[in-house]
C-alpha cells in the first residue's frame, strides 16, 4: 500500500477472493480490474478512494442485490458487470 502513485491495479484472472481493506491506501488509484477473479465484494470503505473511475468485475457471479449494493457504494464509478445471476450466497 506504499505505491501511492499507482493508477491501475490489474489482478484479473488470478485466484483471489478478497481485497484487503488497505487498498484504500492507494490514493491515486483510477482503475481496479478484478475481471475473472472470485472477488465478490469490495471493502466497505473503497468509496474513500476519490480518484477511482473504473471497476471491472466481469466474470464474477453477482446477484442483482450485490450489483445494486456496488452501484450504490460507488455512484460516480463506472462498474463493469455481467448480467446478474439468479444465485444466492
Amino acid at each position: 500500500y506504499t505505491l501511492k502513485k499507482l493508477k491501475i491495479l490489474d489482478v484479473s484472472s488470478n485466484d483471489i477472493s478478497l481485497l484487503p481493506r488497505g487498498i484504500i491506501g492507494l490514493s491515486k488509484l483510477e482503475e481496479l480490474n478484478l475481471w475473472n477473479t472470485s472477488v465478490d465484494n469490495l471493502p466497505f470503505d473503497i468509496d474513500e478512494v476519490k480518484t477511482l473511475k473504473v471497476v471491472d468485475m466481469r466474470g464474477i457471479l453477482l446477484n442483482f442485490e450485490m450489483q445494486e449494493d456496488l452501484i450504490e457504494l460507488l455512484p460516480k464509478v463506472k462498474i463493469y458487470l455481467n448480467p446478474p445471476c439468479n444465485c444466492s450466497f
